[in-house]
């Protein structure tokens, strides 16, 4: 479906094999910008709250905006980058992103700042469908897990950015300046990407009615397998408990059911991020080596829950215990990449970007379904416990789910 105008020339050797690292290096750092504004409300959660007077369920909502627009686009996400012209995509979804961000500083209500978390859900859609399209297209299969787990590093990177600079900047120049500094960087972003992918671009050839049997095509390949399902719910209910946790109720959590002060919670619920970026490629390099996922994704679901339940149920009065159990939990639910990988396999290639699109957008319903409801039992019963329970629950349910999802041994299947 795609041409490639790729130079061989002999002096170009080296170019030819630095380039795509240079590609998916950019793309990666669109993920770390995305997940830089997926995160940063909550550690402005006091004066977003007082200044839209905000409830619990609607601080809850601000949040699950980005999640609800970014799983919509992300089967769509994923076949146009199947279909399409990946530049232009990739640098459009940028330069949305930024937009999201500049609506967002500059709302003058809690409609607008909704509308800014959309649009930055939006353009976000493609920054993992992307990067990982891009890792498909130039990189051998069997470096698929471990790229995946580098480039969730990065984005984990991109969180502790949101978390622990962004909340010292935005202290110091405020939250509206600090997001349009934000907004700003994205336009540079895309300017780069778009200037970096000149030689390879991908062009869809044929019809328009021709792209469209085709898309319908990647679609049908992808839902029809019950694997793709199973995989992808697991996916969802393994990652959404962390990113849900770290990226928006953590930090109201630990505040209220410790003693700790909001510096020490914020540094705290960062290493989340930390651990999550050491266990993703680790995980994916460790699944490639065994030549085994299941058992990769067990330790996922297994010691993930283990870990989260010690520093949400057990009163831990020291500091380096919290922030042990906490980096822990982020370490090991870090391993859940290789779902991705799992699902991959068992698609044809050509359909790559829809089969992480697919699993892409029930990470996105996970976390947009517990976000507001933390916030509504939270709302109800005033209790942080009850509420943040939701977390544990997905990750029993996710290794019940492994049961039924089949070994892929690290082979294509289909």
């Amino acid at each position: 479906m795609y041409s490639e105008t790729a130079s061989t020339q002999p002096d170009e050797t080296l170019f030819n094999r630095i380039y795509p690292w240079l590609l998916w290096t950019i793309s990666s750092l669109f993920y770390f910008y995305n997940f830089l504004l997926q995160v940063f409300p909550s550690v402005i959660q006091k004066q977003l709250m007082g200044e839209f007077h905000l409830s619990g369920s609607s601080f809850g909502y601000l949040g699950a905006s980005y999640f609800i627009s970014y799983l919509f686009m992300q089967i769509p996400a994923g076949l146009m980058l199947d279909s399409l012209n990946i530049r232009r995509l990739m640098t459009t979804s940028i330069l949305i992103c930024a937009a999201g961000a500049a609506m967002f500083g500059l709302a003058d209500s809690y409609t607008m700042a909704l509308m800014g978390r959309v649009l930055i859900g939006l353009g976000g859609a493609f920054s993992a469908v992307g990067t990982m399209k891009i890792i498909t297209l130039y990189f051998p299969a069997k470096r698929f897990a471990l790229l995946l787990g580098m480039m969730l590093a990065i984005g984990m990177i991109g969180a502790i950015a949101g978390e622990v600079p962004f909340g010292r900047v935005a202290g110091y120049l405020g939250w509206r300046h600090t997001t349009l500094y934000c907004a700003y960087i994205g336009v540079g972003l895309a300017a780069v990407f778009y200037l970096v992918m000149w030689k390879y671009e991908h062009k869809a050839d044929g019809s328009a009615t021709e792209l469209f049997k085709g898309v319908l095509k990647h679609l049908k390949t992808v839902a029809t397998k019950p694997q793709s399902w199973l995989v992808s719910l697991y996916s969802g209910l393994a990652f959404a408990p962390i990113s849900a946790f770290a990226g928006f109720w953590g930090i109201p959590y630990l505040l209220h059911t410790t003693n700790f002060n909001e510096s020490a919670i914020s540094t705290s619920v960062a290493l989340i991020f930390i651990g999550f970026a050491i266990g993703s490629p680790l995980g994916g390099w460790l699944s490639d080596y065994l030549e085994r996922r299941k058992p990769i994704m067990l330790v996922c679901s297994l010691l993930g829950l283990i870990t989260m339940m010690i520093f949400l149920y057990i009163p831990l009065q020291s500091l380096f215990l919290l922030r042990t159990a906490l980096l822990l939990s982020g370490f090991f639910i870090g391993f859940y990449v290789v779902s991705f990988a799992n699902v991959k396999e068992i698609q044809p290639p050509d359909a790559s970007g829809t089969s992480v699109g697919f699993i892409n957008t029930f990470n996105s319903l996970t976390v947009a379904l517990s976000e507001p409801l933390v916030g509504k039992i939270l709302d109800v019963n005033h209790n942080y416990q009850m509420a943040i329970s939701v977390f544990p629950i997905m990750l029993i349910t996710s290794l019940v789910l492994l049961y039924f999802i089949r070994e892929t041994y690290c082979r294509p299947t289909h």
